[in-house]
């Protein structure tokens, strides 16, 4: 999406963070001007959502899912985090009742293990998370 706003507003401009869903689930953040999202929101290429109907959730132990065995192999010989930041919309991806439960400042964090021969997710406390993170760092 490229839009020119000015030479002026790109080096002065106030700069805020844009939150964009990627494909893959996740969320990437970069910095654009706000007269930047104003014109994207003017021309209608951009409009902002309602972030009190998403949380972002932090996975890890969700294998992504191969097309190809070799795929899954070299996953593992590399020894790719599972760790993953994405944006789940509250009533599709996440219930209502989930999300008030679980949900620390707008955030989830969920653990996935196998549990008889199917993996499932659990829901964790943020400091339970990190310990989980911490050890799969390794």
């Amino acid at each position: 999406m490229k839009t020119s706003v000015g030479l002026i507003d790109s080096l002065f401009g106030k700069r805020i963070p844009l939150e964009i869903p990627m494909p893959d689930g996740t969320v990437k953040t970069i910095q654009v001007t706000e007269k930047w999202v104003q014109e994207m929101e003017r021309t209608g290429k951009m409009t902002r959502k309602d972030s009190s109907r998403f949380v972002v959730a932090h996975t890890l132990g969700r294998l992504p899912e191969f097309t190809d065995p070799h795929q899954l192999d070299e996953f593992l010989m590399n020894r790719t985090s599972t760790y993953a930041k994405e944006s789940w919309k509250i009533g599709t991806d996440i219930s209502e009742e989930q999300a008030a439960q679980y949900s620390d400042a707008g955030e989830v964090f969920v653990f996935y293990q196998i549990v008889e021969g199917e993996r499932k997710g659990q829901f964790v406390s943020r400091a339970k998370f990190a310990q989980l993170k911490a050890v799969s760092d390794v």
